[in-house]
């Protein structure tokens, strides 16, 4: 038998350690990628911004899914949140057991106040009626086409809520409703929760400074360099998926959210997120 012929054996030996160590180090790494929550923080800064608002903190909660984190509740507790907002998509539309988000909002309601607006997933979901009714009975502010304020030491900040898209059916519907909560308000500072970013256009005819929305997962994979590679409403290399943007007066917190699209559960260099917004006063 040859030199070579012997060394066989030993090299396919070392090729399946091999394949079995790139195989171990894919599936942790996408597990870690749907598992695992990370936090992004910005500061936004406006002269309008009451003073007593100065170094509020505002969580922002998304797109969950009906699913479960390795570290969701332990890093929303460590932000010390002033509020939290919940911008959709709570439930998958496909959810039938509660348990699990309403072990979500027993545990954020008793952190800060909770203020809440649907998603697409919501809109289409059975037990949506039920859920809705818990959070309400839990002290959620639950903003379906209403209009709110934040209040600290006797300052105000006005928050509007949009109901999905969905529950409209065409932008002119949609632009009105929001029109027709913002008439007669004279608010120095206006927020907004709605769920799809892709509607900044609608969002800057109006005077609201700061939106607050989820839905594109982030573009659900990320490419380095590119960005999101696709997302509902947007498509292929979509513009709005995630960050803190500014476009004229207007400036949007888009979260990448928790959960997974049902149409392609796996997130891939887009680890579930947490969205911490501090508001700074300007001069």
């Amino acid at each position: 038998m040859s030199r070579n012929a012997k060394k066989k054996p030993k090299n396919k030996g070392r090729r399946m350690v091999t394949f079995l160590f790139v195989l171990l180090f894919l599936i942790v790494f996408l597990y870690l990628q749907n598992a695992y929550v990370g936090l992004s923080s910005y500061t936004y800064e406006n002269a309008q911004i009451p003073a007593a608002f100065d170094g509020y903190r505002i969580l922002q909660v998304s797109d969950v899914h009906s699913g479960t984190f390795m570290n969701f509740m332990s890093l929303v507790k460590a932000t010390k949140p002033d509020c939290i907002f919940i911008t959709g998509d709570m439930l998958d539309r496909n959810t039938k057991d509660l348990d699990i988000v309403e072990g979500y909002i027993d545990e954020l309601t008793a952190l800060a106040p909770v203020y809440f607006v649907t998603g697409n997933h919501e809109i289409g979901c059975k037990v949506y009626k039920e859920f809705r009714q818990y959070m309400q009975d839990s002290g959620v502010e639950v903003l379906e086409n209403r209009r709110t304020t934040l209040e600290k030491d006797g300052e105000q900040i006005a928050v509007i809520g949009l109901h999905d898209y969905l529950n409209f059916g065409s932008n002119a519907r949609f632009a009105d409703t929001l029109d027709s909560l913002m008439l007669g308000y004279r608010d120095p500072f206006t927020i907004l929760l709605s769920h799809r970013p892709e509607k900044i256009e609608i969002y800057k005819k109006t005077d609201v400074d700061l939106v607050f929305s989820g839905h594109a997962h982030g573009g659900q994979i990320r490419l380095p360099f590119i960005g999101g590679l696709i997302a509902p409403g947007q498509f292929l290399f979509p513009k709005y998926t995630a960050g803190l943007i500014t476009e004229g007066s207007l400036s949007m917190a888009i979260s990448r959210g928790l959960g997974n699209s049902s149409r392609f559960p796996q997130r891939v260099f887009n680890r579930p997120e947490l969205v911490l917004v501090t508001l700074k006063t300007g001069e």
